[in-house]
């Protein structure tokens, strides 16, 4: 296992939202409302992102509002950045690396935004779920993951890391959204013939978007320790998305109005 493995699988949770799927027999109502909320497909013109990795990383003004998609570096300084921290900041100035914008020839899809689109997550909770727990005002419920947040299935390896996670949703009852889901490792596993995991952890957070009247993404975090080829890694990523900015022409009736800003 490599930076680059675990990279692929925060990617995978970050491109993916909360939107409906088709209603599933045997999950609790709670739940079954929370994974039937409806977000409008409403894009917006700015939004802060922020990418972590061990403990370096990057803040980035994400401007979505022209033909092209430009970025701010807001922190650190340009002139501070570490060896790690540049590469992050090239990376989104790489046209075949940017994750904001869309291969050519698809104009509408080269202002989306990955972190509004659609996600299935009955695909990843499955049939069947059990209350655990309430804390916090929260709903949380356990189940066996059926897959992983955002990956294709016929992703081997990513669905080779799925067959030895637990997974807990919450859900927050007064919203009927999900507030946050968590997919983790109980117990050391080998998920190729060269790589143990001794402990893995996925959390993606979510919070209320008004402009969108639905959940949307707000951060990704994940923590992985193991081993590989004879060599030890213990590594943490982090990806959050805030400060969105949506233009007054987009936002509904009743919603945050003109220049309205997420959280």
């Amino acid at each position: 296992m490599c930076l680059t493995f675990i990279a692929a699988l925060l990617a995978a949770s970050a491109v993916s939202a909360v939107l409906a799927g088709p209603a599933a027999a045997q999950l609790p109502p709670p739940l079954d409302a929370a994974l039937s909320a409806q977000a409008r497909d409403v894009r917006p013109s700015s939004l802060h992102f922020q990418l972590e990795t061990d403990g370096e990383g990057v803040t980035v003004r994400v401007d979505l509002a022209g033909e092209d998609v430009s970025y701010t570096l807001l922190e650190p300084l340009e002139s501070d950045l570490t060896e790690a921290e540049r590469e992050m900041w090239d990376g989104f100035l790489d046209p075949e690396d940017d994750a904001f914008r869309e291969p050519s020839g698809d104009e509408e899809a080269s202002r989306s935004v990955e972190f509004l689109g659609p996600l299935n997550l009955r695909d990843v909770v499955g049939s069947q779920a059990a209350l655990a727990r309430e804390a916090n005002g929260l709903l949380i419920y356990s189940f066996t993951p059926l897959g992983f947040p955002g990956a294709q299935g016929e992703d081997r390896s990513l669905m080779a890391m799925v067959e030895h996670l637990q997974g807990e949703i919450a859900v927050d009852p007064a919203r009927g959204e999900p507030a946050w889901l968590r997919l983790y490792s109980a117990d050391s596993f080998k998920p190729h013939m060269a790589v143990r995991i001794n402990a893995f952890s996925m959390r993606q957070t979510f919070t209320h978007e008004a402009a969108v009247g639905g959940p949307r993404l707000a951060r990704v975090e994940m923590t992985v320790n193991g081993s590989a080829a004879f060599q030890a890694f213990d590594q943490s990523m982090q990806m959050a998305v805030s400060n969105m900015v949506f233009d007054g022409g987009t936002a509904q009736p009743g919603d945050l109005g003109e220049g309205a800003e997420s959280p």
